[in-house]
């Protein structure tokens, strides 16, 4: 599908606007702010932003629409609005093909469990195998890591049993993460996991559309958002003193015994230029249909 995002400005002064994109569920499909979300004065029918996105489930589908003035956020704050448009997605062929994810928000730490429901629109006798699974766009199952578990692989219907479910749970933990990202040389990547969402998608033999649902990852951080901005103002720090010291560093027993004081810093600090540069780990794969969503 294909959205398009419009606005009136009847106002002589630029406005900045911000918010997002959520589906039913209420996981983001689309941020916009900054340069996407700057309204020109006396503008009409001006378009802010466009995105696709990949719509599977079968049935109506309701996306809503949030932008403010203010934050993005809709706490009150600003001058709030809300739209929203419908979609929906027919199935082609005998069988209906749907599936929902629950908790659609999901902690770092925690799981969703999707429940992918088959049902006939008329009396036959059909049987369904679960292929495979698609988390953000990587195959997570089969021969994916134990993170990912399914109550069941096949589906059979009949006159008698017209509609069935099968489950699929997806652990958000750190096994997860090495599969996903690769291990870094410190700890994991669970945490780039977060501020994404991500499409979860299940492929059926015999059934010529795929089923899917969208995810919303959050970082469980009980911190002030004080505390929250010093610790990201210190990472930046540790990535810089590590460069220096692998330059600078000339004295061997005080290069150890900073090494081994300091190892949780230096070895966050360590991952994280990994990460930058890509050494043996994977990031996000490049997308160019501009939503918020990894997969989708």
């Amino acid at each position: 599908m294909y959205f398009t995002i419009k606005a009136w400005n009847y106002g002589n002064t630029a406005i900045p606007l911000s918010g997002f994109v959520e589906d039913e569920d209420g996981a983001v499909v689309k941020r916009i702010d900054g340069f996407a979300g700057r309204l020109p004065a006396n503008a009409q029918n001006y378009t802010l932003t466009a995105f696709s996105l990949d719509v599977y489930g079968i049935g109506n589908h309701t996306f809503k629409l949030f932008l403010d003035n203010y934050d993005g956020k809709p706490n009150g704050a600003g001058e709030e609005h809300w739209s929203e448009v419908r979609v929906e997605v027919k199935s082609v062929g005998n069988v209906i093909a749907s599936m929902e994810c629950e908790p659609v928000i999901v902690p770092l730490d925690e799981s969703t469990t999707c429940t992918v429901h088959l049902e006939l629109k008329s009396a036959d006798t059909v049987r369904r195998n679960l292929v495979e699974v698609e988390f953000g766009r990587k195959r997570v199952w089969p021969d994916g890591p134990s993170s990912v578990t399914v109550n069941k692989q096949t589906i059979t219907l009949t006159p008698t049993n017209m509609q069935e479910d099968l489950t699929i749970t997806i652990d958000i933990n750190d096994e997860l993460a090495n599969y996903y990202f690769g291990k870094p040389v410190y700890r994991t990547y669970i945490d780039k996991f977060a501020g994404h969402s991500y499409l979860i998608k299940t492929k059926f033999s015999e059934l010529n559309y795929p089923v899917s649902d969208v995810i919303t990852i959050i970082y469980k951080d009980t911190r002030s958002e004080t505390e929250k901005a010093i610790d990201y103002g210190s990472t930046a720090g540790e990535i810089i003193s590590t460069a220096q010291l692998v330059v600078e560093g000339s004295n061997p027993v005080g290069w150890i015994a900073f090494a081994l004081t300091s190892l949780p810093k230096l070895g966050k600090a360590a991952s994280e230029i990994q990460w930058i540069f890509e050494w043996g780990v994977n990031g996000f794969s490049q997308e160019n249909d501009n939503n918020a969503v990894v997969g989708g």
